[in-house]
């Protein structure tokens, strides 16, 4: 989704989920994702 200034991606494994925040749209489909361990909030 498209919030104005950035790109907000919803990533789903099982039941977990993880909303991530990009520059550019991503297409449909599988991604890999790395999140560097400093950029990584978990709550």
């Amino acid at each position: 989704m498209y919030l104005g200034d950035k790109w907000e991606h919803l990533f789903a494994l099982g039941e977990e989920r993880l909303r991530a925040y990009g520059d550019r749209p991503l297409s449909t489909g599988q991604h890999w994702l790395e999140v560097p361990k400093s950029e990584l909030w978990v709550f």
